[in-house]
């Protein structure tokens, strides 16, 4: 599941919003090239993703991710949901999936933290307190070697 150290490593973003999935896309042209950013718009594309099926069947364009940055409020399969099989999965037992949301209710990240999230990241810090860097910072510490 893992590349190579001359691979580059993968995160697949799962956003519905396509002003949060903009910035991400402008902010991760920051991040060194060793790292590809890859978006679906909804819980059932990421899991099609995961699987690799359907348009995402060409490993070489669609590579597993080493994370996943996953929305929690997407319309149809909702993020919990796309966590739950993600954590169902033994091929995916050390993917990390890093939770970015809206919501900083203690329920929610105890849900979400119950199943199985490795880290939140609050969607007002990464982007409109310029936290940006931090974020980025985090996903690169996270996969890169």
């Amino acid at each position: 599941m893992h590349p190579t150290p001359a691979q580059p490593r993968t995160v697949l973003v799962v956003e519905d919003n396509p002003d949060d999935a903009d910035l991400l896309r402008l902010a991760s042209r920051e991040l060194p090239s060793a790292i590809g950013f890859h978006f679906v718009l909804d819980g059932e594309q990421a899991i099609a993703y995961l699987k690799g099926e359907g348009p995402f069947g060409d490993r070489k364009a669609h590579p597993l991710p080493d994370l996943l940055l996953l929305d929690l409020w997407l319309p149809g399969i909702d993020g919990f949901e796309v966590l739950a099989w993600v954590r169902n999965h033994s091929q995916f037992k050390d993917l990390k999936v890093f939770v970015w949301t809206d919501s900083s209710l203690p329920e929610v990240i105890d849900r979400a933290s119950r199943a199985g999230a490795n880290r939140f990241i609050h969607k007002a810090v990464a982007f409109m307190r310029g936290g940006s860097a931090g974020l980025l910072s985090g996903i690169s510490q996270a996969i890169l070697p």
